[in-house]
This record gives structure tokens, C-alpha cells and sequence, in this order.
């Protein structure tokens, strides 16, 4: 079950990279002073504070990634981490879920992504914990092998 998580955060980063450049954005960059400039509009900083979480939160998934892809002990402590930020932006490891719910009419579209993304990530910490915690278990000593 972590590669399966590792690989979901690595196809989030590659999704995002080329919609980007689908577009003709460049990725990170462009998020960054597209805040940059809604924040001078506005006179307000929340713009880059939100885009600056977002790229930081997307840096972690390298991280994590990594580490649960080959079942590192510190991809527990990135998810627990990523965690509220995840669902404070919107960012669900089934990365796909708000392209699929996008025809619903909102409000219930946004209701549904809300409720499945909360779901996905739930179900994320809870199987990475026990993952964690049983590979742990497997290796206590136990007094059959002598330990």
C-alpha cells in the first residue's frame, strides 16, 4: 500500500508539471507571480502566502514520494505532515477526483470534492500508519528467534 501512496504523489507533481506547460505555464514559477500579481491588485499578501504553501506542500511530495515508494520510515512523518495542508488546499492523493466531479453542478460538485478528498486522505493516514506500524512489529524479536 506506500508504493501505491508514493506513486499517487509522484503522478500529482507529473499532472501538475504538464498541465502547466499544456498551458504554456511554467510550473512553480508562473503560480508564484501569478500571486504575486493578485496580491499587488489586491493589497493583500494572502495570494503568495497560499501559492508559497502550495509549492512547499508539493516540494514534500518529492519526499514522500520517495520514502514510501521504498517504504522509508520518514514517509510517516511527511504524511502526518502534509496532512491538514492537503485538505486546507485541496489536494488530494487520487489526484484525479476533482477532474472527475468537475461537470456537477456546484454546490454539490464542490461538496463532493470536499467530502472525497477528506475521504481519500483519511483512508491515506490511516493505511500508512498501519503499514508503518506492521512493519515495525515484523521486526521485534520475538522469543522463537531467540530475541
Amino acid at each position: 500500500m506506500l508504493k501505491l501512496w508514493g506513486v499517487m504523489d509522484f503522478l500529482y507533481l507529473a499532472s501538475f508539471v504538464i498541465t502547466a506547460i499544456g498551458v504554456g505555464r511554467i510550473p512553480f514559477i508562473s503560480d508564484l507571480q501569478g500571486s504575486q500579481m493578485l496580491a499587488n491588485s489586491y493589497g493583500n499578501v494572502m495570494p503568495i502566502a497560499v501559492a508559497s504553501l502550495s509549492l512547499l506542500l508539493m516540494v514534500s511530495l518529492v519526499g514522500s514520494g520517495y520514502t514510501l515508494f521504498f517504504g522509508k520510515r520518514f514517509g510517516k512523518w511527511l504524511v502526518y505532515g502534509q496532512f491538514p495542508f492537503r485538505l486546507i488546499l485541496v489536494m488530494p492523493s487520487f489526484f484525479f477526483i476533482p477532474w472527475m466531479l468537475r461537470p456537477l453542478q456546484a454546490p454539490y460538485g464542490l461538496i463532493a470534492v470536499i467530502l472525497l478528498v477528506t475521504g481519500t486522505e483519511v483512508w491515506k493516514l490511516l493505511s500508512v500508519k498501519r503499514a508503518y506500524t506492521q512493519h515495525n512489529q515484523s521486526l521485534q524479536p520475538t522469543a522463537e528467534s531467540g530475541g
